[in-house]
């Protein structure tokens, strides 16, 4: 029977681990031979085996599946916008290898410290490693997602802690990465433990990786609709449907507060 691990650790404690040191190292990887190509079959081998249908990630599956991830993380060292231009010619294309190595590189990183506790994280989100021809961080790939028109693309990319959506079950394509921005924004707001609603205490746990946006997405409402002074769940409100519009509609005139709660990295192990 699988059990939930969930690794909880104080961000004021962020730095004073012995393993800082370790976690922010560089992460060296053999190119030599690996010819440049679009392909993200092993991180999809990797999705389809290791992945829960809720995004989360069976820790012995990963640990097997390791040589495969160790193979699509060095093909994207030598691939991407920056170093193969010629193969993402597109908007669509750029973006979709995004969130691909993102999902790539946020289950390759704890791998590498075993899902320790002092290595859990967000130093994680700091340590570099080869991607497009150059050494990056997931800050860095959150940087350029930042940089889309749509401000949900940040919070819908892929990620194994709670303040990022859940591990998608597939790859990201030029064709279907935007649909997937959409409906990952909306089951990021409809997820309990991501997005902290408490009817009790009418109170509002906003992520960060949305409550460091709070402006942006009150400004793009006031200026789409011509409205002044809308809180920041009715200016989420038209960026979602279903159930996870309902959530946001009840919970106006909550009290909001940014979700600065310790971070945590979640798996299932068997």
């Amino acid at each position: 029977m699988r059990r939930v691990i969930i690794i909880f650790f104080a961000l004021a404690c962020l730095g004073l681990s012995s393993g800082c040191e370790i976690v922010h190292t560089p992460v060296s990887l053999d190119t030599e031979g690996v010819e440049a190509r679009v392909d993200y079959s092993m991180l999809q081998e990797t999705l389809n085996e290791a992945v829960t249908d809720e995004g989360q990630l069976v820790v012995e599956i990963v640990k097997r599946r390791r040589p495969g991830l160790l193979e699509q993380v060095t093909l994207l060292a030598v691939t991407g916008p920056t170093i193969t231009p010629e193969f993402f010619s597109t908007d669509m294309d750029r973006l979709a290898y995004w969130f691909n190595a993102r999902a790539a590189w946020a289950i390759e990183l704890p791998l590498r410290c075993e899902f320790s506790e002092d290595h859990a994280g967000e130093r994680l989100l700091n340590r570099p490693f080869p991607l497009d021809g150059r050494m990056m961080t997931l800050c860095d790939i959150d940087a350029i997602l930042l940089g889309d028109a749509d401000l949900r693309t940040v919070a819908a990319a892929p990620g194994v802690h709670y303040d990022r959506a859940a591990m998608p079950l597939t790859v990201f394509s030029a064709e279907d990465i935007r649909g997937r921005i959409v409906e990952r924004f909306g089951l990021f707001i409809d997820d309990p433990i991501r997005f902290k609603i408490n009817v009790a205490r009418k109170e509002v746990q906003v992520p960060s990786v949305i409550w460091n946006l709070r402006k942006q997405y009150v400004e793009r409402h006031n200026h789409r609709f011509g409205t002044e002074g809308t809180d920041l769940l009715t200016a989420l409100t038209w960026l979602v449907e279903g159930s996870a519009h309902r959530r946001l509609q009840n919970a106006v005139g909550y009290r909001l507060v940014g979700d600065n709660a310790p971070w945590c990295l979640a798996a299932l192990l068997e």
